[in-house]
């Protein structure tokens, strides 16, 4: 890292309105014990790595904007550029955020190797701009937009139906081909059903899957007590998972305790790798890597909903 965690987690303590007193931020801290945002870990059994903390770059996102693009090319770059500086090295991106181009041009100077790149693919009429039923051409037009020879893993973006390895089945044969190329390290789905993480769970094409979760079954379709059950069967397959809607996009982002409940949650499931955020600012970062800083590694051990 750029510089060290104790430097990361107490530059904006200032503006963060006293979330955490210093005691208690230094005992997180120093305490080997606790989880670390900066952390990499392996996604699944797919062979990529990723930091327990991810940055989702897609907040509201919809025709290739997000909250994060329209912050401005010059404050959504720097943003980046914090981020990877204080150990995170997970970026999650898709067509339908518009934010390669950012990624790319906040990152250039750092080795390719140092960082993750998760983005999705688009697959249905509206949302994205132009034609994308041709799926290798799009994901080459992905690796042109990051300047790069591979993309970690690219995800089917927003899958809902419980028959999509049937109704997406050209898109699949051709992330399976650029899998070959070593275009693709992985791909999998984004889901935003049950249904559809049920389906993932049977078809082993999938390396890897976004799924909602949080204690509170915000932006969920199921609660918390109907998902687990299936990222744990994806999970002991080797699938990777990643966990999204951790704080319901934002939903109680302003009540402290939920979010912490919600982060000890994601943190606790041992069939969870990693999760994505949709940060907006330097002081939210900071303020997500003490939370995950004050919670115990060893809730692994009993986590129970």
């Amino acid at each position: 890292m750029g510089i060290k965690r104790r430097d990361f987690l107490q530059k904006s303590a200032a503006g963060l309105g006293g979330v955490l007193l210093g005691s208690e931020l230094a005992a997180a801290d120093t305490d080997a014990d606790t989880f670390d945002h900066a952390e990499r870990v392996p996604l699944g059994d797919t062979g990529v790595k990723v930091s327990r903390l991810g940055f989702g770059t897609g907040l509201h996102g919809w025709e290739q904007e997000s909250d994060q693009t329209r912050l401005g090319r010059k404050e959504f770059q720097s943003l980046l550029r914090f981020a990877h500086r204080n150990g995170i090295r997970f970026f999650d991106a898709a067509d339908l955020y518009g934010s390669h181009p950012y990624i790319e041009r906040a990152l250039a100077d750092v080795p390719r190797e140092d960082y993750t790149v998760v983005s999705k693919l688009w697959f249905r009429p509206d949302g994205v701009p132009g034609k994308h039923d041709d799926a290798e051409k799009v994901v080459r037009r992905f690796l042109s937009e990051l300047d790069t020879d591979y993309i970690d893993v690219v995800q089917l973006h927003c899958v809902i139906d419980a028959d999509w390895p049937t109704k997406l089945s050209d898109h699949m044969e051709a992330l399976d081909r650029l899998k070959e190329q070593g275009r693709v390290r992985a791909h999998g789905i984004s889901s935003h059903s049950i249904r559809a993480l049920q389906a993932a769970a049977e078809h082993n094409w999938t390396d890897c899957v976004h799924a909602r979760i949080n204690p509170f079954g915000d932006k969920m379709d199921k609660g918390p007590q109907d998902v687990i059950p299936v990222l744990r069967r994806l999970h002991d397959d080797g699938r990777g998972v990643i966990a999204i809607k951790v704080i319901g996009e934002g939903a109680f982002q302003g009540d402290s305790e939920k979010v912490q409940q919600s982060v000890q949650l994601a943190l606790s499931l041992d069939c969870v790798d990693t999760m994505a955020i949709g940060f907006m600012g330097e002081d939210e970062m900071t303020d997500m890597a003490r939370r995950i800083a004050r919670v115990p590694r060893d809730a692994r051990a009993g986590a129970v909903l």
